[in-house]
């Protein structure tokens, strides 16, 4: 689903009394890093991948269009570099377009369950952008974590770091044991050129675990 962000800004009035006695001093509380199942973020992914073998399958997707309307794209299995960090050049075969049973499915969701059966299984996803009116927010929020079990399921190896103009990006999925299926929401941050005028869109597909 295309979004186009919008700004909103907030206004805080801080009100007092000038012979207000000063507060007691209270202990530092620490901070809550847990993420509510059913909300949102936009979670810069950093955490690391564990140990993997260098030959991972690799779903590349190349986003020919991003028209409001129709949103091109050729999605295909790839074996990956003899790194293990990007794909080869030779696909294996096109994946088959899925429909998620999920909340507003997007035609970039991924059914990644089939490469994901086991313990230090992952998947590498490699996003490209073929449209050339399209490029990558700069900086580590190009692509980010869109809920919470996209935060538990995706991992990088190198740090999500985008230079004005880059179009391609990279982010591992890997097994997490589960009794029912996880949905992991990812989000694309694009700029979008349409002669002068430039837009911000972001793209939220989501990509099935194992489940």
């Amino acid at each position: 689903m295309l979004k186009v962000l919008s700004c909103v800004a907030v206004f805080v009035l801080l009100a007092g009394c000038d012979r207000a006695p000063a507060p007691a001093p209270t202990a530092p509380t620490a901070p809550t890093t847990a993420i509510d199942p059913g909300q949102p973020v936009f979670a810069p992914i950093s955490t690391v991948c564990p140990d993997q073998p260098a030959s991972v399958p690799v779903v590349k997707i190349r986003i020919t269009d991003v028209s409001p309307k129709k949103l091109g794209h050729v999605t295909t299995l790839h074996d990956s570099n003899s790194y293990g960090t990007a794909a080869g050049e030779k696909p294996v075969r096109t994946l088959p377009e899925v429909v998620l049973a999920t909340e507003n499915p997007t035609r970039l969701d991924i059914d990644a369950a089939e490469f994901l059966r086991k313990e230090g299984d992952q998947v590498l996803i490699q996003v490209e952008l073929a449209d050339p009116a399209a490029t990558f927010l700069p900086g580590k929020f190009a692509v980010t974590a869109g809920n919470a079990d996209g935060s538990a399921i995706f991992c990088v190896r190198d740090p999500i770091e985008t230079k004005p103009g880059d179009r391609t990006a990279r982010f591992y999925v890997r097994y997490v044991k589960s009794d029912t299926p996880r949905f992991g929401k990812y989000n694309l941050f694009l700029l979008i050129k349409d002669g002068p005028y430039t837009t911000p869109i972001v793209i939220d597909p989501k990509v099935r675990n194992h489940g």
